[in-house]
């Protein structure tokens, strides 16, 4: 019964020492990443609101693609904040006239189909669904961009200058269609 109680006492004492035992992990530091801020395409007054749908469980991490069927989240490479928030203030600043929306008819919604960095063929890609809702909440326009940039290097600041180059064509395209609306 002594030993049983001596030998539970030891192995009560080394686990509770563990974790002096093992190495601490080495600190890493998280780097945070931007699309930048667009030159004021053609203003749109036919928008008064830009609406972007959640895109999912990723929220500010970075997206890998390693292969076809295989998606990275990266832990210490994010972005600012989450992918549609990034995006909506984006457009808000290249499409909003700065005088005021209030006399726009329409809401712009974003969906997010692909916003990841293809480490295999080491591009950004980015493939974006808008839609325009009317005031009686109909859809009267739909439209997909898609955008593949490659990325200098395979690495998250490469990838970051990738989808900020994606993003702004893809606002030019939107910002060009946007103008056929009253």
């Amino acid at each position: 019964m002594k030993k049983l109680m001596l030998a539970s006492f030891f192995l009560g004492a080394i686990l509770m020492c563990g974790c002096g035992i093992f190495e601490k992990e080495p600190y890493r530091k998280v780097f945070y990443y931007d699309i930048g801020t667009p030159n004021t395409e053609s203003p749109c007054a036919a928008l008064y609101e830009i609406k972007a749908v959640p895109m999912g469980p990723s929220e500010d991490k970075m997206l890998f693609r390693s292969s076809p069927n295989q998606l990275e989240y990266d832990e210490f490479n994010r972005w600012a904040s989450d992918p549609p928030e990034l995006l909506k203030s984006y457009l808000k600043l290249a499409l909003f006239c700065r005088e005021g929306m209030e006399s726009g008819k329409y809401v712009l919604q974003l969906d997010i189909f692909r916003f990841e960095m293809n480490l295999p063929e080491r591009s950004a890609e980015c493939c974006l669904a808008f839609s325009l809702i009317d005031n009686e909440g109909k859809t009267t326009w739909r439209k997909l961009y898609q955008q593949k940039v490659e990325a200098k290097q395979a690495n998250a600041g490469a990838f970051a200058e990738a989808m900020q180059t994606a993003v702004k064509e893809i606002s030019m395209q939107l910002a060009k269609d946007l103008q056929t609306i009253k």
